[in-house]
């Protein structure tokens, strides 16, 4: 190595270093914030992060693998018709697979959410998107609205949509077979009935798959993400230290099958 390169190597490095231990050091003795939103401040947040929510969080999923995790899900587990509730701007429209689902209702509580879902479908299937009622989710199997240019029903289930919150949902008791909410408990105001609701709407013999973040297992991590929850709500609308495994005890649930990843702080 000449000594230019040696130089560079060491400047390079000594500055990594000490931009590094001075974003640890103002994360360690910051004063954690002292505001607190409001559940209305927080709901908010996602009309107006509607229009860029999901390229802000890409690169997030990609390295942290959540992409591959939500494939996964629904491939293993969607069946029949399927309620996805807090769906956001339908980052899991086309990972459905049409040869075990029959329908899907994407439902949330922002409008501006629920347009851009629409939005998406449109210029992925070429139709717009029903509204879904008791009768498209109950009743005989809808006939796909394939507008020009859009995928074939082998390709994709039908969608509906609703705008609707999370703990009130407007379908009848046992309506679906599978209901799947990814990264939702945490910004629901009221998390414990959103779950309750969740079964409440699936068939007895049907399923919740659920893809969530929370407190994990490490007592630092659970530090960091305590200390800066209020800016991250204020920031994100949602609450990444919520203790997702009380909440499932809460409502009752039954754990099939469990897993948890990146230090126990996103659970599947």
């Amino acid at each position: 190595m000449s000594a230019v390169a040696f130089r560079v190597f060491l400047y390079a490095g000594g500055g990594t270093l000490f931009a590094g231990t001075a974003y640890v050091t103002a994360i360690v003795f910051a004063p954690a914030p002292e505001y607190k939103p409001t559940n209305e401040e927080r709901q908010s947040r996602f009309e107006l992060l509607a229009p860029s929510y999901e390229t802000s969080s890409r690169q997030q999923e990609v390295y942290l693998g959540i992409g591959r995790l939500r494939k996964r899900a629904l491939a293993e587990h969607a069946k029949g018709a399927c309620l996805e509730v807090g769906a956001g701007t339908g980052h899991n429209i086309g990972l459905y697979p049409a040869e075990t689902v029959d329908r899907v209702v994407l439902c949330d509580r922002a409008v501006a959410m629920v347009s851009a879902m629409r939005q998406k479908i449109h210029l992925r299937l070429g139709y717009e998107a029903p509204e879904a009622t008791a009768d498209w989710v109950t009743g005989p199997t809808p006939t796909p609205l394939i507008g020009e240019g859009g995928a074939s029903k082998e390709k994709e289930p039908p969608y509906a949509l609703q705008v609707c919150s999370s703990e009130s949902l407007p379908f009848p008791d046992n309506s679906f077979d599978t209901v799947v909410d990814v990264f939702g408990l945490c910004s629901y105001d009221q998390p414990t009935l959103a779950l309750r609701e969740m079964s409440r709407v699936c068939k007895p013999d049907g399923q919740l798959v659920l893809i969530e973040h929370g407190r994990g297992t490490w007592a630092r991590i659970n530090w960091y993400l305590d200390k800066w929850a209020p800016r991250h709500a204020s920031s994100w609308g949602c609450w990444w230290n919520r203790d997702i495994r009380r909440y499932l005890r809460l409502a009752g649930i039954q754990t099939v099958s469990r897993e948890e990843k990146h230090f126990g702080t996103t659970h599947f």
